[in-house]
C-alpha cells in the first residue's frame, strides 16, 4: 500500500526490512542473533526521518506526538 505514496526504492526496501524485523520480534527464536550496529543505526536515522517527514505533512508538532 505504500507505494502509492512513496516513489523512492531505497525507502520502500528499509520498510520491508523494518517489516521483517517485527515480525522476527513476534515470533523471536531463543538464539537469534541482532542485526548488525550499522543497519541499527541505519534504520533508526531513516524512521527519525519519516517521522519528521509526516509530522510535517500533517502539521502537527513533533514534540506533541513525543509526549
Amino acid at each position: 500500500m505504500i507505494s502509492d505514496y512513496l516513489d523512492d526504492k531505497k525507502a520502500k526496501e528499509t520498510l520491508d526490512q523494518i517489516s521483517e524485523y517485527h515480525i522476527e520480534e513476534s515470533y523471536s527464536a531463543y538464539d537469534r542473533a541482532l542485526p548488525p550496529r550499522e543497519e541499527i543505526k541505519a534504520i533508526l536515522n531513516f524512521t527519525q526521518e519519516l517521522f519528521v517527514e509526516v509530522c510535517a505533512t500533517l502539521d502537527l508538532e513533533e514534540t506533541e506526538i513525543k509526549k
